[in-house]
């Protein structure tokens, strides 16, 4: 299992990258949460459930409320605000043991953090793994930050099939000296970077079952590069 730092990001940002930092610095902030049960009584309240006490599991969620609890901004990857109130609340022993409201929106999409530290993005009922981990999500976020500085955007939808195209037709688009930026990643969200393009290419709700098809975002320096990028991915 993943073992947490306990000391809240803001105040200490591990092993965020640069870019991270700055956007947690300028962006967000941390508000008061509830953390419900925690330590011994969450202990006991998992044996009663699950019929044994998961001390690793109590572990790591006292790991994400000390490092995460609290932290607020707004969201590129949700499109708007963002609250991580990560809490466990033990009920149905058929309910996988998860750490619940880690993403909180206000809206039915959020996310959860699994018993190994992946994250789950969900909505209405639907969940997909997409993230390794806490950290990774808010380096997504901080690509959407860096990435609005350029001064045009542009989105397209792909049909159900070109997300590998996009993505392999990007990891080679040597003309646009694109590299691709892991760190930032999940397994259905993928972002390239160069100093006058950014992509975000995007796969992630459509694995949760809804109408939305993949995706392509892309901000650069003039539409005549974002449409060069663009025929590139038709």
């Amino acid at each position: 299992m993943t073992e947490v730092p306990r000391a809240f990001v803001l105040d200490a940002p591990g092993r965020l990258s640069e870019r991270a930092v700055e956007f947690l610095r300028r962006s967000a902030r941390r508000v008061p949460f509830d953390r419900g049960l925690a330590g011994g009584r969450l202990s006991m309240e998992i044996e009663r459930v699950y019929g044994r006490p998961r001390e690793d599991f109590v572990r790591l969620l006292e790991g994400v409320q000390s490092r995460y609890g609290g932290l607020t901004y707004d969201s590129g990857f949700f499109q708007g605000p963002v609250q991580f109130s990560p809490v466990c609340e033990p009920e149905d022993a058929e309910d996988e043991l998860e750490i619940l409201y880690a993403l909180e929106t206000g809206s039915p999409a959020g996310g959860s953090v699994k018993a190994d530290g992946q994250v789950e993005i969900g909505i209405d009922g639907a969940g997909v793994v997409e993230f390794p981990d806490l950290d990774t999500f808010i380096e997504c976020d901080a690509m959407f930050d860096a990435a609005g500085r350029l001064p045009v955007e542009d989105r397209f939808y792909l049909d159900r099939s070109g997300l590998a195209r996009a993505v392999s037709r990007l990891s080679e688009a040597a003309d646009e000296d694109l590299q691709p930026v892991p760190i930032a990643g999940g397994a259905h969200c993928y972002w390239f970077q160069s100093p006058s393009l950014v992509a975000f290419v995007c796969g992630t709700w459509s694995e949760l079952g809804g109408a939305l098809s993949p995706f392509v975002q892309l901000w650069g320096e003039s539409m005549s590069q974002l449409g060069r990028c663009r025929r590139l991915l038709a």
